[in-house]
């Protein structure tokens, strides 16, 4: 075997196959979506993120929130070319179509400056809506409330960005621990 699926398990390329199938074909989103996620999140050879793009854009376009914040990572982060007004406006996508995340994801862009926020208040606003979103997706799935909300999260993740200062800090891992030690 040579090409995109010389390392790949003959399940893994019967899935694909099989994806490929059913998007092209069928037009099943949660293949495209499968598949997309598929692109995106593998590593080379097999990580096309021009082929990732297209398929969440494409399931985007009906409506998915998933779709959209599968689009938004990718211009985002600019693995075909980095497009934040492109990210944001499928951030917004997300957001309406009710995934915390994609609110999440845009405030942490206003917030950065990577976009330009319509109002003063919108960051705020996103954050609530994005709480909202959680908890209502929480009580489907039967779990309790969060032990912290999503608003203070991400208060205190910006309060801790703001104070670390990483200079002359480099990082030991062992299994599941984070040491940090000054280098002398």
């Amino acid at each position: 075997r040579e090409g995109r699926g010389a390392h790949l398990s003959r399940l893994e390329q019967d899935r694909n196959q099989f994806l490929e199938k059913a998007c092209t074909e069928r037009n099943h989103l949660f293949s495209c979506l499968r598949l997309a996620d598929f692109y995106a999140k593998s590593a080379p050879p097999w990580a096309d993120y021009l082929t990732a793009a297209e398929l969440y854009g494409k399931v985007c376009e009906r409506n998915s929130p998933k779709g959209c914040f599968g689009l938004g990572e990718v211009l985002r982060l600019g693995k075909v070319k980095q497009d934040l007004e492109g990210a944001a406006a499928a951030y917004q996508k997300s957001c309406d179509r009710g995934h915390a995340l994609g609110c999440l994801r845009l405030a942490r862009m206003y917030k950065s400056g990577e976009a330009e926020v319509p109002t003063t208040h919108r960051i705020v606003e996103l954050l609530k809506l994005s709480e909202k979103f959680q908890a209502s997706a929480d009580a489907e799935a039967g779990r309790g409330a969060r032990v912290q909300r999503l608003t203070d999260a991400f208060m205190a993740l910006e309060t801790g960005l703001a104070a670390w200062k990483p200079s002359g800090v480099y990082c030991l891992t062992r299994r599941w621990e984070f040491k940090f030690s000054k280098v002398v």
